[in-house]
């Protein structure tokens, strides 16, 4: 258990690190193009989380439908905001 945690605690910052190495050794039109690429990947990884295992959850019976529509509009739209922004 200990190593598992230790090895998922050491992804966040060797990704880090390998993007950053990844950047560096590439032509500028090159770099925007792989970041763009795991940028996708990133945001694709996020969308099917939430689709698949957030979603149905937040809207499964039982539960309060308008204020999970709400929060989950609200989340989407302050993305947009921040990929605008960005």
């Amino acid at each position: 258990f200990v190593r598992l945690v230790a090895l998922f605690s050491l992804m966040t910052p060797l990704g880090a690190a390998l993007g950053v190495a990844y950047s560096g050794a590439f032509q500028s039109g090159e770099a925007n193009a792989l970041e763009a690429w795991f940028d996708g990947l990133a945001a694709g990884t996020f969308f099917y989380v939430a689709a698949l295992d957030v979603i149905p959850e937040a809207f499964s019976a039982g539960r309060r439908h308008v204020a999970g529509f709400s929060l989950l509009a609200a989340g989407f739209g302050l993305m947009a905001l921040l990929a605008l922004w960005t």
